[in-house]
């Protein structure tokens, strides 16, 4: 009977994952490549994208460095190097190392030193920002380094006060327009809870603005109705004795600017009531799907959906801290390393479960339609369906119209090309009704029904005039 009730249990399981808006597993383990488990934690360990893997082991009596290359199967190299920290460049083969206060950078592939330098200063956190340059940050400012020509770091500002003495830092991102920079750190507060303090500075006005929020991060989205992408940023605020909330905001666009800014009102964050003092460690978005993924200190994993703002899912995916993460280019998920157990664990978004899973269990039906128009996804149809019926009963020929040209434009092939031509019959139909009087409207109606027709099924269109489609 035990046997009887475990298998029930692993089947219940297996059903429940079936559901969920995610796929989750573990990618590799460190340790079990042969490295060290007290090696893998934040400044030792670092993944600065989701081709590589770095680890100093400095346990023994050589010291080491690990080189995991994800690409080319988690092959792993060592190399008897002496190094606090080292990090590869997130596209290449180009390792950075520092040692104290020295920096070398080397070109594995070529064998050979590309620059050195010696700061002034310790260096408590850097990463790459890009394939050209890497990012320093001293206890009083940050530096970028170019790896091109002979060049040293260059200070871009000061730290600010609210982050100095007695802050961690713990994550630094650069906007895609390099415009932008946001230095994050955390602190022990009041009761042993952890706050924290951002500071987002403006390289173009060489001014800071300081934020109450652990993480953050960069990402570009297209705006509907607008010509030019919207660079926005993502952060979570949390403000003394108040919910933790989800900010998402363009940067760098005039307010006067056409089609205005984007802008989202702050949502409020579901943090589960066993957590009250539970903080995330990262925020990474997805290109590929427009959402973010958040995973904090207790090992929560939030999903949020960048256009609205609201949090998609939420679940304890791991009982171990992740320490650091990045993109997964493949899948447009996130991978993560667990401090000591070293498991590589990879999430994306589970396509074929999202929209199902927004329509039965967070009932929203207006946000499916919007992630399955947006992302061409299933599980909508009969919500398109009552949702183009709705807008006709209304009389919103218009919306209807734009409704279905959506799911035309999306190339939405689970949506029967009979049906979506019925949707373009019934726009054609209502916007005849007497109900619309001004003439400029019907004109205006009439030809974004006839484009419709036309798009949807063009040969049929072609056959059948207007007056066949009133009957």
């Amino acid at each position: 009977w035990i046997w009887r009730v475990l298998w029930l249990a692993t089947a219940d399981f297996a059903k429940m994952a079936q559901g969920i808006p995610v796929t989750f597993s573990e990618v590799l383990n460190l340790p079990n490549l042969g490295v060290n488990s007290s090696c893998v934690k934040f400044g030792s360990c670092a993944m600065e994208s989701d081709k590589f893997i770095t680890v100093c082991d400095s346990t023994g009596g050589s010291p080491q460095v690990f080189v995991i290359d994800l690409a080319a199967g988690n092959a792993v190299t060592k190399r008897p190097i002496s190094a606090e920290a080292a990090i590869m460049n997130p596209v290449s083969k180009v390792l950075a190392l520092r040692a104290g206060t020295q920096l070398q950078i080397f070109n594995l592939e070529l064998r050979a030193k590309m620059k050195s330098h010696n700061m002034t200063a310790g260096c408590v956190f850097w990463r790459w920002t890009s394939p050209n340059n890497i990012a320093l940050v001293t206890p009083q400012s940050v530096f970028h380094w170019s790896i091109e020509g002979t060049t040293e770091p260059v200070k871009v500002f000061d730290r600010h006060a609210s982050l100095a003495e007695g802050t961690q830092i713990i994550n630094y991102q650069v906007s895609p327009d390099e415009k932008w920079c946001l230095l994050m750190g955390i602190a022990q507060g009041a009761g042993g809870i952890i706050q924290g303090t951002m500071q987002l500075f403006s390289i173009e006005k060489g001014v800071s603005q300081t934020l109450n929020g652990h993480t953050g991060c960069f990402h570009t989205i297209a705006v509907p109705g607008r010509a030019e992408p919207a660079q926005v940023l993502c952060f979570e605020e949390k403000k003394p004795d108040t919910p933790a909330k989800l900010f998402v905001m363009e940067v760098g666009r005039d307010k006067d600017a056409p089609g205005g800014v984007f802008r989202l009102a702050p949502v409020n964050i579901p943090v589960p009531a066993d957590a009250p003092n539970d903080f995330p460690v990262a925020m990474t978005p997805s290109p590929k799907h427009d959402v973010l993924y958040m995973i904090t200190k207790m090992g929560y994993l939030y999903l949020f959906d960048v256009f609205s703002g609201k949090a998609l899912y939420r679940a304890r995916v791991t009982q171990d801290t992740v320490f650091v993460t990045c993109q997964e280019t493949a899948t447009g998920g996130m991978l993560g390393i667990t401090a000591r157990k070293g498991q590589l664990l990879q999430v994306s978004l589970n396509e074929q479960t999202l929209v199902p899973y927004v329509v039965s269990t967070l009932r929203d039906n207006a946000l499916a339609i919007a992630l399955a128009s947006r992302l061409n996804l299933p599980g909508a149809d009969d919500l398109y369906q009552s949702e183009f019926h709705r807008l006709i009963s209304m009389s919103d020929v218009a919306a209807a119209a734009k409704l279905a040209a959506s799911l035309c434009a999306k190339n939405a092939d689970h949506i029967a090309a009979r049906d979506r031509f019925h949707m373009a019959a019934d726009c054609y139909k209502h916007q005849k009704s007497k109900k619309f009087v001004a003439k400029k409207r019907r004109a205006l109606l009439r030809a974004h029904t006839h484009d419709l027709i036309a798009k949807i099924m063009p040969r049929r269109a072609r056959r059948l005039n207007r007056r066949a489609l009133t009957l």
